[in-house]
C-alpha cells in the first residue's frame, strides 16, 4: 500500500491509498474432484486444477500423504497403488493449496465387450417404422392395414390335431 499526497501551488492537499495487486498471484487453487473420490488398485485418474483469479500463474506442487495407497505425478495424474486411503494435495508457490481424498479399492472385474451385430439395412431404426400419427389414413390394396383387436374374443377356442404335427382350426 502507498499513499500519494499533491500540494497545490496555493497550500492545498489531497491524498489517496493505492494498494499494487499483482494480477497473476494466485489468491486460490480449486480441484475438479471434491469429496472422497473412489479409484481401482492399478487405475489412474487425470486431476486438474484451476488458479483463481483467472489471470493467476503459478508451478503447482503435486503431493500424496501415503504412496502406499496412491501415487501423484507432477501433472495430477493420480494411481491407485493398494487398498487405502490418501489425501492428494495440490499447492502454488505462494501456499494455496486444495486436497481430495483417493480412496483405492481392490480391482473389479470388467464387463467383456462384445460386438455389436452387423447391421443389414443402412436405414436408421426410427426410420423404419413410423408411428401411427405419422402413417397415411387411406391405404387400398395388398398393403391394406388389417383390423387386429388388442384382447382376443372370449369364445373358445377349438383346433384338431391330424397326427402330422399340424394343428388346424
Amino acid at each position: 500500500t502507498a499513499t500519494i499526497t499533491v500540494t497545490s501551488q496555493n497550500g492545498k492537499k489531497a491524498s489517496v491509498k493505492i494498494r499494487v495487486v499483482d494480477p497473476y498471484k494466485p489468491t486460490g487453487v480449486s480441484l475438479d474432484r471434491t469429496g472422497t473420490v473412489v479409484l481401482n488398485k492399478g487405475e489412474t485418474l487425470q486431476l486438474a486444477a484451476t488458479l483463481s483469479p483467472e489471470t493467476a500463474q503459478s508451478e503447482l506442487k503435486w503431493t500424496t500423504s501415503n504412496k502406499r495407497y496412491a501415487t501423484v505425478g507432477a501433472d495430477g495424474t493420480v494411481t491407485g497403488v493398494a487398498k487405502g486411503t490418501a489425501t492428494i494435495t495440490v499447492k502454488t508457490y505462494n501456499g494455496k493449496k486444495a486436497t481430495v481424498k483417493i480412496r483405492v479399492v481392490p480391482a473389479t472385474a470388467k464387463p467383456t465387450e462384445v460386438p455389436a451385430a452387423p447391421v443389414e439395412s443402412q436405414e436408421p431404426a426410427a426410420e423404419a417404422v413410423q408411428p401411427v400419427s405419422e402413417q397415411p389414413e387411406a391405404v387400398s390394396g395388398p398393403e391394406a392395414p388389417v383390423d387386429v383387436q388388442a384382447d382376443p374374443p372370449e369364445a373358445p377356442v377349438q383346433s384338431e390335431a391330424d397326427g402330422t404335427g399340424e394343428v388346424e382350426g
